[in-house]
């Protein structure tokens, strides 16, 4: 009986000690190896299935044509770093203060609704694992935007353009990253997505960078003849819709 009730009193002393115990600290992150950044085609994000009953804002952000999806950090391995401290809130009253909001608005919208939504959502999933501030981190993705236009002395938009990549018609995928490397000197890759009507499209383009967030080429082979091999994710091979 002793035995028993010493057994007893060890079991609640053990559950009592486990549930004051204080909670592990969460150790720091690595720092990125490397960044994606990924900017989005908005007709071809909003005209999906997925948008039925979800739908864009209307009318659909147009100006300077493609817009930011993100900037993602990765590990060495390419793998990606999502949710590094879910305590680093987002606060609205110090984004709106950003001496670069105006560019925000532009270069990174919200094409379901309200813009901070869609910002929180990116600095909670992939800023907080940047190992920069909330600032730092969007100036960061503002600037790149900004150097690759600078860097092609126009738009991507207007560089697509000038390849005869006009939106409103098909074609071959790898004219997209080729325009890119003509222009901006970089290799980048391109995702592809399928609109109401299940025809394969442009959705986006993604560079790369190294982990302080310097843009560089991406990943990539090459064939035979010594040119690049482009990672275009989901594209047909035969032909891609760039929709107007």
């Amino acid at each position: 009986m002793a035995y028993y009730q010493i057994f007893i009193f060890l079991c609640v002393f053990l559950l009592f000690t486990i549930a004051e115990s204080p909670p592990q600290a969460r150790l720091p992150s690595p720092p990125p190896h490397s960044f994606i950044f990924a900017l989005q085609w908005p007709r071809s994000f909003c005209n999906t299935a997925q948008r039925i009953h979800d739908p864009c804002i209307f009318p659909i952000p147009s100006s300077h044509g493609f817009k930011i999806h993100g900037l993602w950090p990765q590990d060495s391995s390419g793998n990606p770093m999502e949710n590094c401290q879910p305590s680093a809130s987002l606060n609205k009253a110090a984004v709106n203060k950003y001496s670069f909001i105006a560019d925000l608005q532009n270069y990174w919208p919200n094409l379901m609704g309200q813009d901070f939504t869609f910002w929180k959502h990116e600095w909670d999933k992939h800023g907080t694992c940047s190992g920069q501030t909330p600032e730092d981190y969007f100036l960061k993705a503002i600037d790149l935007i900004k150097f690759i236009d600078n860097e092609m002395q126009t738009t991507i938009l207007n560089c697509f353009s000038t390849e005869k990549l006009p939106p409103g018609a098909v074609y071959a995928p790898s004219k997209f990253p080729s325009a890119i490397l003509k222009f901006a000197h970089l290799v980048a890759n391109i995702t592809c997505n399928f609109d109401f009507a299940g025809r394969n499209q442009l959705h986006e383009i993604r560079f790369c960078t190294d982990g302080n967030g310097v843009l560089r080429n991406c990943p990539h082979l090459m064939n035979w003849r010594n040119s690049v091999i482009y990672n275009m994710r989901g594209c047909n091979t035969q032909g891609i819709l760039f929709p107007a």
